[in-house]
């Protein structure tokens, strides 16, 4: 696995800096005054030691208008305390609770699918043990805009 993972290194670029996405030429990208839109789903179980990190951090990002989807996936720690606490600080903070998964479902594939969908804005979904830069979800957006892709996957350095 480690060899694999070596070998296809070499097609994984580093995301740009946000300024050299909006200058640069080619199709119509939006300006640093002009936020993108997106939504972030967050799936949670069981983070009461890492989500209050998380979370601030998430919706401290920069040059995006973003709204957070938290679905807390049967904690049965204080992590739903927790985030009842930051949701009522902060209006972008939407929280949903699973209680029990369907028949054939796994922890993490469901909350991808219990946010609500928001006509035009670009969907980013975070696991919540990885803490970002201000701008990533802005240069991701940035990125797939500029390339024309339909999906931009990163990864922590």
């Amino acid at each position: 696995m480690t060899l694999a993972a070596l070998w296809h290194l070499r097609w994984v670029r580093r995301l740009p800096a946000l300024e050299a996405l909006t200058t640069a030429p080619g199709p119509a990208l939006s300006s640093p005054s002009e936020r993108v839109r997106c939504s972030v789903v967050i799936a949670a179980r069981d983070e009461e030691t890492r989500i209050e990190g998380t979370v601030r951090r998430l919706m401290a990002q920069r040059g995006v208008e973003a709204e957070f989807f938290i679905v807390d996936d049967r904690s049965t720690d204080r992590t739903g305390e927790i985030l009842r606490q930051l949701a009522k600080d902060d209006a972008r903070l939407k929280l949903k609770r699973v209680e029990v998964l369907p028949d054939g479902w796994l922890g993490k594939c469901m909350p991808a699918t219990s946010a609500p969908a928001r006509p035009r804005a670009t969907g980013f979904f975070h696991g919540c043990r990885c803490w970002l830069k201000p701008d990533v979800i802005a240069r991701a957006v940035q990125l797939a805009e500029r390339d024309g892709a339909d999906h931009v996957v990163i990864s922590p350095g």
